[in-house]
C-alpha cells in the first residue's frame, strides 16, 4: 500500500518559483490501474516521478507499507524504483498492446500512468485522478486507509523486480500478432518456394517431393513463430531488470 501525504514540490529558476505540487494527498491500493490525468503544467509528471522515486519531494511524506520514505537510504530508493515500470512514446498499435498488458498486470499489482488523454484513461484505468495547478481536483475511486487494520511497519529491502514468465510470454504473443510478427511468418512462407525447388532438384523423387512441401512448410512456420516469440521474450525480460529511467530511454 502506498500513501501520499501532503506532498509539496516547487522548482526555483532564477527569481521564478513554480509550485508543481501543492499538498497532494491520496492513497493507492496494492493492485489497481491508476491514471493521473491533467493538462501540461498540471503537475502530473512531477507527481509520478515522486511516486516512482525519481524525484524528491520538498515536504510531506510517502509511506510504503506503513514505512515512511524519509527513512529510505539510496539503496532503498534503488530497490523501490525497480518496481516502477514506465513506457515511452509508442506508435498506436504498440500502445494498445502495452495498455492491454498493463491492464492485465494491474490485476495483481499497482500500475500508474500519466496522460492528458481522457479517452485513454477512461478505457483502461479503473481509477482516474485529475490534477490542476498542482492540486487534486477529482478522484473517481478514492481509497481510505483503515489505520486500525494496518500491520506493524517493517523496514526492509524490496529486492529486485522481475517480469514473470507469463507476462513476458504474453508480450511475446502480442508481438507475434503485430504486422512485424505476421510479416516474419509471411517471409518464412515465401522461403518455401526456393527451398522446395532445391529439394526437388536434389532428390528427384516423386513420392518424397509430394510430401516435403507440406512437411517443410509446417516446420518452417513453427520455427518462425518460435523465433518470433523468443525475439520478444528476450528484450522483455531484459527491460524488466533495468532501472525505469534507463528502460524508458532504450525501449
Amino acid at each position: 500500500m502506498l500513501q501520499i501525504k501532503n506532498i509539496c514540490k516547487k522548482y526555483i529558476t532564477g527569481g521564478l518559483t513554480q509550485q508543481a505540487l501543492n499538498n497532494v494527498t491520496f492513497n493507492l491500493r496494492d493492485s489497481e490501474f491508476v491514471a493521473i490525468l491533467g493538462q501540461s503544467g498540471s503537475g502530473k509528471t512531477t507527481l509520478l516521478n515522486i511516486i516512482g522515486g525519481l524525484e524528491r519531494y520538498d515536504s510531506g511524506d510517502i509511506v510504503i507499507n506503513s514505512v515512511s520514505t524519509k527513512k529510505y537510504s539510496n539503496r532503498d530508493w534503488d530497490s523501490y524504483r525497480n518496481h516502477d515500470e514506465p513506457t515511452g512514446a509508442l506508435d498506436s498499435e504498440t500502445s494498445v498492446q502495452v495498455m492491454e498488458l498493463l491492464k492485465e498486470v494491474a490485476k495483481d499489482r499497482l500500475v500508474g500512468m500519466v496522460t492528458h488523454n481522457p479517452e485513454l484513461a477512461e478505457e483502461y484505468a479503473n481509477r482516474i485522478i485529475k490534477l490542476h495547478d498542482g492540486r487534486i481536483v477529482s478522484d473517481t475511486n478514492p481509497y481510505e486507509v483503515d489505520v486500525t487494520r494496518l500491520e506493524p511497519p517493517e523496514h526492509k529491502n524490496m529486492g529486485k523486480a522481475s517480469m514473470s514468465i507469463s507476462t513476458a510470454l504474453s508480450l511475446s504473443f502480442n508481438n507475434l500478432k503485430t504486422k512485424k510478427g505476421l510479416l516474419g511468418v509471411g517471409l518464412t512462407c515465401l522461403l518455401l518456394i526456393p527451398i522446395n525447388s532445391v529439394i526437388h532438384a536434389v532428390l528427384d523423387t516423386t513420392a518424397v517431393n509430394a510430401a516435403l512441401p507440406v512437411t517443410s512448410g509446417l516446420v518452417l512456420i513453427i520455427l518462425s513463430m518460435a523465433l518470433t516469440l523468443i525475439a520478444g521474450l528476450i528484450p522483455a525480460k531484459k527491460a524488466a531488470g533495468k532501472d525505469p529511467v534507463i528502460a524508458l530511454r532504450s525501449e
